[in-house]
């Protein structure tokens, strides 16, 4: 078995399914024919995501903002720390926000720089 990190490198998969905690970062192989492992898929990023939705559903509480402007930040795939000035008017489009939740989500992001 060829490792990189801790993920298989494409053409080596094992024989056998993994055993080791080192590997509990991947899901459930599935095995093909021959017993071979067709393919060893990482565990989906949705921990990863949570983390950030949680970060800007906290943002959102913290400047009291409502769902549609969470929702809206979440389509902008935003992450505490992004420079939400540097958004343009097309992409505020694709966000989804009135113009006034626009506004309030530039409010609270401004008010957030200057803490």
């Amino acid at each position: 078995m060829a490792l990189y990190g801790n993920y298989y490198i494409l053409g080596f998969a094992p024989t056998f399914p993994p055993t080791s905690t080192a590997h509990s970062d991947l899901s459930q192989v599935q095995l093909g024919p021959g017993n071979q492992a067709s393919a060893i898929i990482p565990k989906p990023l949705t921990s990863i995501l949570s983390i950030s939705q949680a970060a800007v559903k906290a943002f959102c509480d913290k400047y009291n903002l409502g769902d549609k402007e969470r929702e809206g930040l979440l389509k902008l795939e935003f992450r505490i720390g992004d420079a939400l000035d540097t958004v343009t008017e097309s992409e505020w489009v694709i966000s989804g926000l009135a113009p006034l939740h626009h506004c309030r989500v530039l409010l609270a992001w401004n008010t957030e720089q200057l803490a």
